[in-house]
């Protein structure tokens, strides 16, 4: 994992906020730059992460459920 760091990508459009790894060798100036303005790059520190992965559409209902799943994993 050393060879990442983490890249907050936040979509304001969406109201959402998405967490992307990249590669250590990019930093904010190097990245792809967004085509639309509310689009941000932010720099998070190191931390350890969890994800699962479910299809269709997450709700504040698949949230929870997906949540209690990890913090119980």
């Amino acid at each position: 994992m050393s060879n990442y760091k983490y890249i907050k990508y936040v979509v304001f459009l969406c109201s959402m906020t998405m967490l992307f790894m990249v590669s250590q060798k990019h930093n904010k100036e190097t990245l792809p730059r967004p085509n639309q303005s509310d689009i941000s790059f932010h720099e998070e520190p190191a931390k350890t992460v969890a994800a699962i992965t479910f299809g269709a559409w997450a709700n504040d209902e698949k949230n929870e459920k997906h949540k209690s799943e990890l913090k119980a994993a």
